[in-house]
């Protein structure tokens, strides 16, 4: 529901449901080929709900496809996925890394509470510092984005944002400023503000 991305857009203008999740065995079926045809070992899964709010339906979900990695034989692979910092549960990302989990990609955004609230990150900053607090103490590699410049940014926030990367030096990240991509609700919100400039095909602002 991030008021920035596209992918979430896209969601947003097709039919039917917009969460969609596949069943566990006929996921593990297609690694299982790219295992034992190919020589896959290191599996990346691009999907930003991997993990849902709940820590016993997550918990549920990684037994079922840890029972259809261990029938198909796959064995010593690697695993790296995406999650939302407020998804992290201890006991479910220690699962995880018995199965093979490498890396995690988390989405924090922003280290301030108003950075937040620009881009629409239903989440807090405690949020962030429990979940990459739980992936130092597991030992599982998280890397992140932060977007340093958005619409609502000033000193005060890029410092902050700037803290938050200090207080976690450990984790490799990348920053960037916030893109007003077509059909957002970032797009809208900055158009009827008067705030947009350009085109549907490269829009600026300023802050």
């Amino acid at each position: 529901s991030c008021d920035y991305c596209c992918i979430t857009t896209l969601h947003r203008l097709v039919p039917g449901k917009r969460f969609r999740q596949r069943d566990p065995d006929k996921v593990v079926r297609e690694m299982a080929w790219m295992y034992h045809e190919r020589g896959a070992r290191q599996f990346i899964f691009h999907d930003d709900n991997f993990l849902l709010p709940s820590a016993t339906k997550n918990l549920e979900r990684v037994g079922a496809f840890d029972r259809a990695m261990r029938a198909n034989g796959l064995r010593h692979v690697g695993l790296v996925l995406k999650c939302r910092p407020q998804d992290v549960h201890e006991e479910v990302l220690r699962r995880l890394r018995e199965m093979g989990l490498l890396r995690i990609f988390l989405g924090i955004e922003s280290g301030s509470a108003e950075g937040l609230d620009s881009i629409g990150r239903r989440q807090t900053v405690e949020d962030e510092h429990r979940a990459l607090q739980i992936c130092e103490d597991l030992g599982i590699s998280t890397q992140y984005t932060m977007i340093i410049f958005h619409p609502e940014a000033t000193p005060r926030t890029m410092l902050a944002d700037l803290a938050f990367v200090r207080d976690h030096a450990a984790h490799p990240l990348s920053f960037c400023r916030a893109e007003i991509y077509a059909g957002t609700p970032l797009e809208k919100r900055m158009i009827d503000a008067g705030r947009a400039r350009g085109s549907y095909l490269a829009r600026e602002y300023t802050y």
